[in-house]
């Protein structure tokens, strides 16, 4: 459990670090659809439209990491 905390606290403070960089950084402005904040902020706009795409592939990458997830506990021996 200490390393899916420490693996998923640090895939939240890169991102946050990288979509801070790429606000500052006019070469890397163009770098948006590599942001996850970015994608979670296109999913709804002040203009009442949803874009799915990026709503679907944060979905799918929850659903990547919950399989793997519960394949690593399945293999975890917890009689001990």
């Amino acid at each position: 459990a200490r390393y899916a905390a420490f693996l998923g606290g640090g895939i939240v403070v890169a991102s946050y670090v990288f979509e801070t960089l790429r606000l500052l950084s006019a070469p890397l402005r163009g770098w948006e659809s590599a942001s996850v904040f970015a994608l979670q902020k296109a999913g709804m706009s002040l203009s009442g439209e949803i874009h799915p795409g990026p709503i679907m592939l944060l979905l799918g990458l929850t659903m990547v990491f919950m399989v793997a997830a519960a394949m690593a506990m399945d293999r975890r021996d917890l009689t001990d």
